[in-house]
């Protein structure tokens, strides 16, 4: 027998695949045991389609899951179960026993990675929630300096401009300190209002701004704050301006008295 035409005959595939009848397979293992090149090359054949197989597995989507599966389930009972023989099976088992234990081991690693790089990703979310309050803290008191920087400026121009004057109001019940003053630009009757010294309106109550035009109060508009200076509404021919406590909205008409009085 001409054993390298035997081994490239492929018949050993045949073999380490069980494609082969009994006597087939008996006859084989026969010349097996007499040639160890024979053997060798079984060895071989079946080391090949172990590592070929490793290398083509991929897990497959849901998709090709669930066709695989039902088409194991549609054709179960037509399949026919090829037993590998037994040398076969423990060489197999060895590898994949080992190929197991390989994977076991980079799941472990696989999660310990993952719980690592999760805690990591935790504490670098973290951080950067607090930089992002701390940055909108920042932010928060920068508009409101400005706010008041913006405040601060626009009183020292209406202070310093020539054409506005100052109308200091001040008290009418003597004793109580209540002072405000109402500034009018002689050019173009705008008037502004700071209140200085007044007490809190109480609830459903609005202070009210009046300028009296040929000895008649007339509506200069409503207190909307008590800070900073506020644009009142423009006035003509004033001379005098006074406060008073109003409900909320303000009066066509002065209904109560006056809290401060000055004369242009």
């Amino acid at each position: 027998m001409n054993i390298e035409e035997y081994i490239a005959s492929g018949i050993l595939e045949l073999y380490v695949l069980s494609a082969l009848s009994e006597a087939e397979a008996t006859e084989v293992k026969r010349v097996a045991d007499l040639h160890p090149e024979v053997m060798e090359e079984i060895y071989r054949i079946e080391d090949a389609m172990i590592s070929y197989a490793e290398n083509q597995v991929a897990a497959p989507n849901s998709i090709g899951l669930q066709n695989v599966l039902n088409s194991i389930s549609k054709k179960q009972e037509e399949a026919t179960v090829i037993q590998l023989p037994s040398a076969i099976i423990e060489r197999k088992s060895a590898n994949y026993s080992w190929v197991i234990a390989a994977a076991i081991g980079l799941l472990i690693i696989s999660n310990i990675s993952t719980f690592y790089f999760f805690n990591k990703w935790k504490n670098v979310e973290g951080q950067l929630a607090e930089m992002e309050k701390k940055n909108s803290e920042t932010a928060t008191q920068f508009n409101l300096t400005k706010n008041k920087l913006d405040d601060v400026s626009h009183e020292l121009a209406m202070y310093t401009n020539p054409s506005m004057k100052k109308i200091m109001l001040g008290e009418v019940s003597k004793g109580s300190g209540y002072t405000a003053m109402a500034m009018m630009n002689e050019k173009t009757n705008e008037v502004y209002l700071k209140v200085m010294s007044l007490p809190s309106a109480p609830g459903g109550m609005q202070y009210q701004l009046w300028a009296m035009v040929d000895g008649k109060p007339v509506d200069a508009g409503v207190v909307t704050s008590m800070d900073g200076i506020h644009k009142m509404k423009t006035i003509a021919n004033a001379e005098a301006f006074a406060i008073t406590l109003e409900p909320m909205g303000g009066s066509a008409a002065p209904t109560m008295p006056m809290y401060v009085m000055g004369k242009v």
